[in-house]
């Protein structure tokens, strides 16, 4: 969820609160409280949609990036092995094809890095024989593999983790326009015509509808959906 998406659910609790806290003078005029009961759905629905969101793509995130973050330094130690070995038996080739530094690992997207990582295991298999003086452990590459297979079963997760982002990032923008439009063109019009006999509740109402935004040290703003034409004047 946005900031402005964030401020923007918190008005719309400040105006329902608001609605319930004037309920006496609402329920005469049948259809307000049916807008409000509609206003409380979507407010449900932001609270589920944002809440569901954050919890299935930061879960997916995390467990990527740590995978990730090993395999580049592995990929990294594995290429350090055969650099080692590549310089000592002036093999200029095998030499180019290693020598990288480990930021430009950390700079490589999901597949690209899991190509470099095949590419090392496959020439530490090809020259396996000949990189054991050079290995701290016997099972280097052994291991190297494991996790080049944990990472490629990670990757699935963090496509439908960016996936399903999307999903609720368009559903967040959808209740938010829904809101608005509700609160625009029949909730605001419907207190408004209220104005006349109740100037202080229409007042209030108005207040309620204003977003505020507490953190950034500004005065809060009217939102932009009110309707342009101004509530009628008491006489």
């Amino acid at each position: 969820m946005t900031q402005r998406q964030a401020l923007k659910q918190a008005m719309y609790r400040s105006t329902d609160s608001y609605l319930d806290e004037h309920r006496e003078l609402i329920t005469p005029i049948t259809k307000l409280p049916a807008y409000q009961g509609q206003l409380k759905i979507y407010i449900g629905d932001l609270d589920r949609a944002s809440g569901v969101k954050s919890k299935v793509t930061k879960g997916a995130t995390v467990t990527k990036n740590m995978v990730q973050e090993e395999l580049c330094r592995k990929t990294f130690d594995m290429a350090s092995f055969l650099l080692a070995y590549a310089d000592d038996t002036k093999n200029e080739t095998l030499k180019a094809a290693v020598n990288f530094p480990f930021s430009e690992l950390l700079s490589l997207r999901m597949e690209p890095l899991l190509t470099k990582a095949q590419t090392i295991y496959t020439l530490c298999q090809k020259h396996q024989e000949a990189l054991a003086p050079y290995l701290i452990e016997a099972n280097q590459i052994e291991d190297f593999a494991s996790l080049i297979d944990h990472y490629t079963h990670a990757m699935p997760g963090a496509r439908v983790a960016a996936s399903t982002k999307t999903t609720f990032v368009e559903e967040l923008r959808k209740l938010v326009k829904q809101s608005d439009t509700l609160l625009k063109d029949k909730m605001d019009r419907l207190v408004f015509s209220m104005a006349t006999k109740h100037p202080d509740f229409v007042a209030g109402y108005k207040m309620a509808r204003k977003i505020v935004n507490s953190g950034g040290g500004k005065a809060s703003k009217q939102d932009p959906t009110l309707p342009l034409i101004d509530a009628p004047k008491a006489s």
